[in-house]
């Protein structure tokens, strides 16, 4: 029975700490990560 909970509460703490992680990363931090990306030409040549 206490493995049935530990694997509940382990699935149950996932998807809630996966909402919160897409609205940071996903929402609030999408116009930083847009402005401070590399160009894109970074490694189009072979060295």
């Amino acid at each position: 029975m206490d493995t049935k909970r530990f694997l509940a509460a382990t699935n149950a703490g996932a998807v809630t700490m996966f909402f919160p992680g897409f609205a940071i990363y996903g929402n609030l931090l999408d116009a930083f990560m847009r402005a401070n990306r590399a160009d894109a030409a970074v490694m189009k040549t072979l060295p």
